[in-house]
This record gives C-alpha cells, structure tokens and sequence, in this order.
C-alpha cells in the first residue's frame, strides 16, 4: 500500500456544453474524464468525471469535470458542491453562453471564492476573436469571485497556454487548506454507488468533514456499514483525512441500496429532516421570481428534493427561507444549498443552512433567531452559545449539540470548556445539560423569589420540595438542582432531604452582605458614572451571576438605583443628579442633555440616561428634545 499525498480540496471544470472541458481534463490529467459508454458517443459529459494531476511537490489533486448541458444541471450541482476552486471554460470562438454564467451563479452560491477563466479552443480563434472573447469573459465575472483572476487562452490541441494552466493549478492548490478538518465527525454525500465484482458494494464521493479509516463503522439511511477498503484516485490508502474524491469499499450489515444523494456519516449522529430554515441570496435576475410560497427544487450536497419554499425578511441579501421538504435531507447547520425552480428551469439562489431542527418558533421572533444564527456560524463557540441560549431554560444536552454541530467530541469539549471558563454558559450538573449565563442568572433569582413568597404565606413551612418548585418555575430538575447549589454554595438557601428553604435569620448574612458592600463600595467609587452589571462584577471581585443577584436585593432596599436597563449607580449619586436637574429646571424652565452633562460631570449619554430614568419616574416630561418638570404640565 503507497504512501501518498492528497491537496485538501478538489478543482471543478465548469462552463458550457461543448466548450472544450473534457478535452483540457484530458490535456491536464492524461486521463479522459467521460466513463460512460453513452458519453463517449455522444461526445458529451452528461455525468461527474472524477480524475486527479500529480503536482510538482508529489501530492494529488482532484479534478471533476461537470456535465455543461443544462439538462444535467442537478449533476453539476452535485459536483460543485464539493469543489474549493474553479476553472471556469469560456470557448475562444464562442464567448460566455447561458450554462456558463449559470455554472458562475452556482459556483458563487456554493461559497467557492478561488479559481479562474480558461479561454478554451484558443487554436479555432484569431486574435481579434480571442479578445473579443476575453472580454467578454471578464464582462461576466465581474463582482463574482472570479473578478480579477486570470483568463488563460489555452489550446489541448496545439498545448498553447497549458504551461501558464499549469502553474495556475498548482497555485490554487496550494493555497487548499484542511483547516480543522479534523475537529468534526466524518460525513460524505454518496456520488456513486456501484458493485465491483469481488468484492461488493463502492462508495465515491468527496468527504465534507472528519477522517475516515480501514475497519470504521458507518450509517446511510439507517444502514449500518463497515468500511474494508479506502482508495484515492486508484490507489489503496489505510486513511483518507481530507476533502479529495475517495471510494470506499464497504461490507453492509443489513439489506438496502444506496444512491447518490445518500449521506454517510458515523453511527447515530445524523438525524433526517423534513424542514430547513436558512439564509437566502438571490441569484442575479431571478428576484420577479419569488413569491409568498413557491416550489422548488432544493439541492443538497448531491441530492436533489422537491420543497415549498417560504421566503421571508428584508429582501437580497438580508432575506431568510423556510423549506418543506418531500424528502428528508441529512443536513446540518453551515451546509450550503441551491434552489432552483423545475419550470421554467433556473437558478433562484441559496444559501447557509441555519436550521434542520424544526424548532418551533413565534413568526415575529423567527427571523431574529435565524439572523443571529447567521452572526453567530462562522465560529464553533459562537454557534454553540447561540444554541445554548435558543434552549432557553430548558437547556441545551450535549447529545443535540454534537448533533447540531458534527463536531467531534474532544472539539466540541474545548468550545465549551472555554465558554464556561467565561461565564458565557454554565454546566447544570453532570449529565452535560447547559444553560446560558444568563438563564442561569435568571433561574436562580427565580428561585430565590419563589422561596420569599412561599415564607411569606406560609412562615411555619418546612419548605419547598424541589419537584414542586420546579413544577412551578417550569424547568427541568437538573436546572433547578444546578440553580439551588449555587445558592446553597452562597449560603442564600438551604437544601436539605429534596427541600429548599431559606435560611435562618442572621445564617449567611455575612456571605451575602460581604459582596452587597463590595458593590455598594464600587458604585460610590464611581460616582456619577452608571456602571453595567459586568463592569460591577469585576469591581466587586464577583462572577455577573452573584453580582446580578446582590444587585436585585440592593435594587428593592433602594440603595442602588438602575438608570437604564444595564447601568447602575450608587442611591447617592441619583439624589446629587436629582438635585442637579431641579436646580437647572428652577433657572432655565427646562434641562437638556447637554446642560446636565455640564453640571454633573458625565458623557452626554449618561446625563440622557439620567434624564430618561426621571422621566420613567414621573419627575420630567419630554418636549422634543429637552425635558420639563412634570409639575409645569
């Protein structure tokens, strides 16, 4: 068995039918990408060819070769899909024809941003005719992610320009990158599936994410397989360990088939699905197409499925789609897709993936999920605190994490371990639920709150069972366990035989008021200037937790005062603002901004926000953009 070197990422030859793309795969590889019988005679790439070039550092790199008619654009969508850069055919004595910007739009849809234009057929073309082609080459990339890059006249008659071809592939391919390839579980969409004679069923395609190797279980479709050998364009290899064209060798342990569009992936991870919420990009030209609801065809990896489309949002590229879908896909969120409508035949958009859970939400608060959901996927820790705090106060299980990123555990470990250390989550106990700080600041306020009221009305009670008060508070038990440690930890309750009360007069006072006056010392030092409850909690030496939960005790005894919805000052500093205003009042007949930030000693935000919490009190009324007494009417 070799030992051999693969660049992480495959090279697409796109553009129209009979633009001359077979024939420079020939001349590039020594290899004729039309397998099929029917394609031979035809003299037409009707299905993915799939050949590789040996380059000058020793390493492979894979060329597909898409068909160009437009009969067979679900096959060229399905090629793409795993394609990092593109040359793009233009024919010299043809110029740029519908399918090749339809490929251009496809390509940019995808998320490929490298490649180049090959004026293809050079030899058939004058130079009058080449420019003329050339042109009209740059005329169609422009603002796409081929804008800029090189248009290379080449022949694979005569091999004029394939030394310039040549070098330009051996640039992009260095410039592939495998970055944390590794991080996430293996899955490949299925191209081929075919039965070699002796030794069973074959699986080709271009892996998407994770290394598989010789002996691994996988599943497709509920099938269980098991992987006996692993080639890389014709040779045999022990582990495949990056995104180039792999067969796969497989003993199934169970009845069925699979086609293309099937998903391998490790056992258990992959679940189907029937919905797809995501984000939408129109393709050029193809806005008068949409409607309130529309059918399309949504393709995926290399499967192809009917959908109702429901395009909602601001419109371009601010809008967001919700798919139903006739089949189930085995997506996950970050995957890119094309919508194309069946009749008349083009090219909608597409997109990211934002969702496959189905996760019921409000219309109103949909698009605001899915918009922080597309801030948020371009990094694994930020994906994660967005789908920890989605949960809510539920919480979110390890298991639907890893299910909704594919990543592998001792990544998804890392991520989480760090947002924790940051206190942008927590963990609620040890059977991997997570909340968000902010559920977990809130649950235990909410618990503290219960407990009042429960003494209040019934001050001889032994306490509250915890079944109860999570019944009551609608959480789940290991949320309400992981709130009332912290508050035991605290000394704020006790938590004793499955009940919670509070503790008795003078216990934990001193725990308790300890941080209250390390607050309280903060917020003088402070003076006029509001502080946020995090800029308070690193004053105070406290996590936003703790810090949170002193603040709403020195809120309801009056001695901080909350001048905005995150900023808090000292009581003393509200009578000094207080007296301030009345004083500018009694002089001017009014007080702006700008005279109180003069009088006090603030930002001008500050002073609004002071002016903005007397008017909530019911001390000044807004006229424009200054303030009255309330008193004047």
């Amino acid at each position: 068995m070799e030992s051999l070197m693969f660049a992480p990422g495959v090279i697409g030859l796109a553009g129209h039918v009979d633009h001359g793309k077979s024939a420079l795969v020939r001349a590039l590889t020594g290899v004729d990408p039309d397998r099929l019988k029917e394609e031979k005679e035809r003299g037409m790439t009707t299905d993915l060819g799939f050949v590789s070039r040996l380059l000058s550092d020793g390493r492979r790199v894979g060329i597909i070769d898409v068909p160009g008619h437009e009969r067979f654009i679900r096959h060229m969508i399905a090629g793409a899909s795993a394609v990092k850069a593109v040359i793009l055919a233009v024919a010299a004595d043809g110029g740029v024809m519908p399918q090749t910007l339809e490929h251009l739009r496809i390509a940019g849809l995808l998320g490929i941003g490298d490649g180049l234009v090959a004026l293809t057929r050079a030899d058939l073309a004058d130079s009058d005719l080449r420019a003329m082609a050339a042109d009209d080459a740059r005329s169609a990339v422009a603002g796409t992610f081929l804008d800029g890059k090189p248009v290379i006249p080449v022949s694979s008659v005569t091999r004029e320009g394939m030394d310039l071809l040549e070098h330009a592939v051996e640039a992009m391919a260095a410039r592939f990158s495998c970055g944390g390839w590794s991080d996430r579980v293996f899955r490949m969409p299925v191209l081929r599936s075919f039965t070699m004679e002796g030794h069973g069923l074959v699986l080709t395609g271009v892996p998407v994410s994770g290394c598989i190797e010789k002996g691994a279980e996988l599943e497709v479709q509920g099938l269980r397989l098991r992987v006996k050998r692993i080639f890389a364009y014709g040779n045999e290899i022990r582990k495949a360990e990056g995104p180039y064209s792999i067969a796969l060798n497989v003993a199934c342990a169970g009845k069925g088939g699979v086609e293309r569009g099937d998903v391998l992936c490790e056992p258990g991870v992959l679940a189907p699905s029937l919905r797809a919420e995501a984000g939408f990009r129109p393709a050029p030209g193809a806005e008068a197409r949409f409607r309130d609801a529309v059918n399309v065809h949504f393709f995926h990896g290399s499967t192809r499925v009917p959908a109702r489309m429901f395009l909602f949002g601001r419109g371009g590229e601010d809008s967001f789609a919700v798919f139903s879908l006739e089949r189930p896909v085995f997506a996950c969120p970050g995957d890119r897709y094309i919508v194309r409508l069946p009749s008349p035949s083009m090219t909608l958009g597409g997109g990211i993936i934002l969702s496959v859970s189905g996760m019921k939400r409000k219309a109103r608060d949909r698009e605001a999920s899915l918009a922080k959901r597309r801030r948020a996927i371009g990094t694994l820790g930020g994906f994660l605190e967005c789908l920890v705090q989605e949960a809510g106060r539920e919480g979110a299980m390890l298991a639907d994490l890893r299910k909704a990123t594919l990543a592998s555990d001792e990544r998804l470990g890392r991520e989480l371990a760090m947002l924790e250390e940051s206190c942008r989550i927590a963990r609620a106990g040890g059977e991997g639920l997570y909340v968000s700080a902010g559920i977990a600041a809130e649950v235990s306020r909410d618990v503290m709150e219960l407990l009042r009221r429960h003494f209040s009305e019934n001050p001889l009670s032994a306490g509250v069972g915890k079944e109860e008060a999570a019944a009551k508070l609608a959480l789940r038990r290991q949320v309400l366990d992981f709130a009332a440690e912290g508050l035991r930890n605290r000394g704020l309750i006790r938590d004793e035989g499955g009940m919670l009360s509070l503790p008795a007069p003078g216990a934990g006072q001193e725990a308790e008021g300890s941080l209250e006056r390390r607050i309280l010392d903060f917020l003088r030092m402070r003076g006029m200037s509001p502080s946020p409850v995090e800029e308070i909690a690193r004053g105070a030496g406290a996590t936003v937790e703790d810090a949170e939960d002193s603040l709403g005790l020195l809120l309801r005894s009056g001695a901080v005062a909350a001048v905005s919805k995150v900023a808090y000052v000292h009581s003393s500093s509200i009578v000094k603002a207080h007296e301030a205003v009345l004083g500018l009042v009694a002089a001017q007949g009014k007080v702006g901004s700008a005279t109180l930030e003069q009088a006090i000693g603030v930002t001008n935000s500050m002073a609004t926000a002071y002016l903005e919490f007397f008017e909530r009190q019911g001390l000044l009324r807004r006229i424009g953009k200054v303030f009255v007494s309330r008193a004047r009417g």
